[in-house]
Parts: C-alpha cells; sequence; structure tokens
C-alpha cells in the first residue's frame, strides 16, 4: 500500500516513513476511494490496514490466510506496539531490520512486505 505509515520523535525534525508495497488478497481498490487526481501518488489506500487486523466476529472480511499476509501482519502490529509503547518502532532488531526515521535531507523509508527493507525516496524524479 502506498500509504504512508508517518510517526514523529522529537519535534517536526525527524519521522517514519513507510510504504506497504503491493496488495493484499483483501485490498481494495484505490479508485473507490480516492479522487482520479491521487491515483499515481497514493496506491493502495489506509482502510486496507483494517483488513489485517480486524476480521473476526462481526466483520465480513474473511481471515488472512497466506503465510506472506499473516507475517505482514505480526510484522505491522509489532511496528505500532513498539511505536506506541517506546516511541520508535525498532527499538533493536528483533524483527531483522531497523527502521530509520526519515529526515529533511534523506526521504527515506521502510518498504513494508513480508521481509521489510528500507528505500530511498522513490517519489523524486
Amino acid at each position: 500500500m502506498s500509504g504512508d505509515r508517518r510517526g514523529r520523535k522529537g519535534g517536526w525534525g525527524e519521522g517514519w516513513g513507510g510504504e506497504k508495497d503491493g496488495e493484499g488478497p483483501l485490498a481494495l481498490p484505490t479508485p473507490i476511494m480516492v479522487p482520479i487526481v491521487f491515483y499515481d501518488i497514493i496506491g493502495v489506500n489506509h482502510v486496507n490496514d483494517l483488513f489485517c487486523f480486524f476480521t473476526r466476529g462481526q466483520t465480513k472480511w474473511k481471515p488472512l490466510e497466506r503465510d506472506e499476509d499473516l507475517r505482514l501482519r505480526d510484522i505491522m502490529m509489532k511496528l505500532w506496539v513498539n511505536f506506541t509503547a517506546l516511541g520508535n518502532p525498532t527499538p533493536d532488531e528483533s524483527l531483522g531490520f531497523i527502521w530509520r526515521p526519515a529526515t529533511a535531507d534523506e526521504l527515506q523509508h521502510l518498504s513494508l512486505t513480508p521481509t521489510p527493507a528500507m528505500k530511498g525516496d522513490t517519489r523524486r524524479e
């Protein structure tokens, strides 16, 4: 999902940028959610995150089944919990990577896939 995940630390100086690359089996197509002018810059939308976490009980969404979808869900949950509890999505290398904050000089982001990796600013021309 080219849905940016942005967290801030230390005021407006730096923040964590992320991009969920690719669409899972439950993804809603972006065109029904955003105006056409944004297609090229948004990709998959934020509502798709709901499918990863809320699939039990009264929802109409089916639980994730593919191993790669389950792995990505677990990674995203750990990142959110770490950021909420510690102010840093990856305070150590327990997930196998470090999500480095973006700065004004380096707009890097985490490519959120079953094997996350840091990438440079893909929106620059």
